[in-house]
């Protein structure tokens, strides 16, 4: 985590460490950090499947599955809802 945050302040694309510290906070189970950091690499325009997943563990893990877990889920796989 220490790398991405130091790396943050002179990256060109910064949506990717964000996504990296997403990652290194949802592994360390703090959750509402790794939605934040999470989300802000969305806004920033990484779409991957991976992004979404974990995007998706943090609402799970933090309770916010019918609210915000599943329509993230419905918008990244929409042939699994059929």
């Amino acid at each position: 985590r220490q790398v991405f945050e130091s790396a943050l302040q002179s990256f060109p694309e910064p949506h990717y460490l964000e996504y990296g510290i997403g990652r290194c906070d949802l592994q360390a189970g703090n959750y509402e950090e790794a939605g934040k950091r999470l989300r802000s690499a969305l806004r920033g325009g990484v779409t991957s499947d991976a992004l979404y997943r974990s995007l998706a563990e943090v609402y799970l893990r933090t309770g916010n599955f019918t609210a915000k877990a599943l329509p993230v889920f419905e918008q990244q796989f929409p042939s699994r809802m059929e």
